[in-house]
């Protein structure tokens, strides 16, 4: 069996898609934004809006499942899962760095 290399990071943050993509551009050496996308590390990284999105309900015990967005990455170029691990890490520090709440899902131990 396949690992499964993509991974999703639930995010909870006051700030609209446009400036998280820009904000990971300036911020991360190497990020190079693609429209809606950010290219990273062999990624493609894609902030989608939760539908189930709840400001009330995100201090639940649960309450990741009421963050604001889903943080999609997916590999086009890298296939090991190191290279995942520090991109999680990376993403993690920036993100709580700028006040985020965050829940990271992955295949791998992250």
């Amino acid at each position: 069996m396949d690992l499964d290399l993509a991974f999703t990071i639930s995010v909870d943050i006051v700030k609209d898609e446009s400036e998280l993509l820009d904000y990971i551009c300036a911020a991360i050496p190497g990020a190079e934004r693609d429209r809606g996308y950010v290219k990273l590390m062999g990624n493609l990284l894609k902030f989608e809006e939760n539908a189930d999105y709840d400001p009330a309900r995100v201090d639940e015990a649960e309450g990741w499942q009421y963050f604001r967005y889903e943080l999609c990455v997916f590999p086009h170029s890298v296939f090991n899962v190191e290279t995942q691990r520090k991109l999680v890490s990376i993403l993690a520090a920036q993100l709580t760095g700028i006040g985020a709440k965050l829940a990271v899902f992955s295949d791998f131990d992250a």
